[in-house]
């Protein structure tokens, strides 16, 4: 099995189970209630703790029962190559002189604790 057909099933069940203990809930508050859109509601309001609980459980087992694949990583220890060349963003709201200065200062200390070539702050 692929990883992409890996993932679209991950992303399925993840959708697909609370969805089925959503529809039991659903005919469960219709047997008892007989009222169909109060029913309706409560299976809108239940998915997203269903769905929680659901994926707390999925990503326990799988921790249990699954090894862990190592994920590669770049070895930048003796500096960023010019074809590797990386701008870091900070994105902020700048809304008084007082906030420019600010950010200004948290660049510098960024710059001045990642001196590295190729490496840009902005």
């Amino acid at each position: 099995m692929s990883i992409r057909q890996k993932s679209r099933m991950y992303i399925a069940m993840n959708i697909l189970i609370p969805l089925y203990f959503c529809l039991i809930l659903y005919f469960y508050v219709y047997e008892n209630s007989r009222n169909i859109i109060f029913s309706i509601i409560s299976c809108i309001v239940a998915y997203i703790p269903i769905s929680e609980i659901y994926l707390r459980i999925e990503n326990y087992l799988m921790e249990k029962f699954k090894n862990p694949v190592l994920i590669p990583k770049m070895n930048f220890e003796k500096g960023i190559p010019e074809s590797e060349a990386t701008f870091v963003v900070i994105p902020t709201i700048l809304k008084s002189k007082e906030k420019v200065k600010e950010m200004f200062q948290k660049l510098e200390v960024y710059y001045l604790a990642n001196k590295s070539e190729n490496l840009y702050l902005a």
